[in-house]
């Protein structure tokens, strides 16, 4: 991680900071400190940033540009850099892991401050000027800075971070603009760490146990046996052959190919509106709520059949690249069904499952065993298939079986291959892949 024009990693989009109507001139001995302490941890971390560099301008440093980087504790993310300039959007740009290891961020005043913690101070200007030391000063020479300074801001773990400050005032910064800045950076420190630590709660969470579950957990839904009934669409998949594999392929190997089967079902079943609630082995358990959202269909089976035919289509995208490198095609097996289930924690005192339980749950996943044994991809129940035949929504009967288990015998649909009136097309590669 770095400074913003040195890398080209994920550029989040610019979004505006609500900005006070105006920077209160007094609000005790120091109003700036007081702000940070009284409304800073709070505060989204670009407002925080946005509303200390507009605080310090009013009060006289002539800073022209504040940038914090943060290191992160983020699955896809080592670290992400936030820049403020007047009258401008803040802009948040996020470093991928494997950035410490480039030339850019070992050529960076931030790779100084994080691996030794300490400041960086360099005239921009005049007989004492030094942009030779890093890229970044020159680029900031040529934009019209006068000086540049950087102060690294540990949090109590030592995780190293840093703030950074430059200005196109011909003076550059005097000695007590630096100290105004500095007696603020405890103060900073400890906002940015609140912030900070929050979001990766929130982050973590998620990760690990889905959108809405880490949300409910976050919120308070930590007892066990907090649960509720919630009627949904049933979503049970399982990689074909993956035993056998495991005893063919290397292990790092064999870690690749299931990261990219459950990125290709996470992103089928998170576009539709579902949740993955859990990877068991090779396997996913996801549900699907009544959609919400504007024009959707009112019946969660609607979506889990729309995310089934992107699942069949990203897996024969993944095929087709998979056998371009020459490795074996993989083959995966779905089972759909609707109907209620109890949602929420559910294990012993000190070890919580955030999961769903119930016949409709036991169901699906005798419907994915079904598909294997009929040599298809996708099983769907009668009751998904009865209720989207009146939406007209075909679905291709492929009989009546008893599934173990269960008392009575089922109607089981799968997708038609051709797909012409449900919504996306199955490519014809994906047949191979049944």
């Amino acid at each position: 991680m770095m400074e913003a024009e040195r890398l080209d990693d994920v550029l989040v989009p610019r979004t505006p900071v609500r900005r006070a109507a105006a920077v209160p001139s007094v609000l005790g001995p120091d109003p700036i400190g007081e702000w940070l302490a009284q409304e800073g941890p709070g505060l989204p971390v670009g407002e925080l940033i946005a509303g200390l560099s507009e605080r310090l301008l009013a009060a006289g440093v002539p800073i022209d540009r504040a940038t914090l980087h943060l290191r992160l504790l983020d699955p896809q993310f080592r670290g992400v850099s936030i820049e403020w300039r007047p009258d401008q959007p803040v802009e948040e740009i996020r470093r991928a892991h494997g950035v410490e290891l480039t030339e850019a961020y070992l050529r960076s005043p931030f790779m100084l401050v994080a691996e030794h913690g300490v400041g960086v101070r360099r005239r921009l200007t005049g007989p004492n000027a030094q942009i030779g030391d890093f890229p970044i000063l020159a680029d900031l020479h040529e934009e019209g800075f006068t000086d540049y300074a950087m102060m690294p801001l540990a949090f109590h773990d030592g995780t190293p971070n840093a703030l950074s400050l430059a200005t196109r005032n011909p003076g550059g910064f005097s000695e007590g603009d630096l100290r105004r800045v500095s007696s603020l950076l405890p103060m900073v420190t400890l906002a940015v760490e609140v912030i900070s630590q929050r979001g990766q709660v929130r982050t973590l969470l998620k990760t690990y146990l889905g959108d809405d579950a880490g949300e409910r957990v976050l919120a308070g839904t930590i007892k066990r046996g907090d649960v509720e009934r919630m009627n949904a669409a049933i979503w049970f998949s399982d990689l074909r052959g993956f035993t056998a594999m495991s005893e063919r392929v290397a292990p790092e190997v064999l870690i690749a190919t299931l990261n990219d089967h459950f990125e290709v079902m996470n992103r089928a079943i998170t576009a539709h509106g579902g949740q993955v609630m859990k990877l068991i082995g090779d396997g996913v358990l996801a549900v699907f709520p009544t959609p919400v959202r504007e024009g959707a269909c009112p019946f969660a089976g609607c979506a889990a059949l729309d995310a089934a035919r992107d699942a069949v289509r990203g897996m024969a995208e993944l095929n087709a690249r998979r056998r371009a490198l020459g490795q074996e095609p993989l083959a995966f097996g779905l089972g759909l069904h609707a109907g209620e289930v109890l949602y929420g924690n559910i294990g012993a005192p000190e070890r919580l499952d955030f999961t769903v339980i119930g016949q409709a749950v036991n169901e699906a996943s005798r419907l994915e065993v079904l598909a294997r044994d009929l040599g298809r991809t996708v099983a769907i129940s009668s009751t998904i298939a009865r209720i989207v035949e009146h939406m007209g929504r075909r679905l291709e009967p492929l009989g009546t079986f008893h599934l173990r288990g269960l008392a009575t015998e089922e109607e089981v649909y799968t997708l038609p291959e051709d797909c012409e009136d449900c919504g996306v097309d199955v490519p014809a590669e994906a047949a191979a892949v049944r």
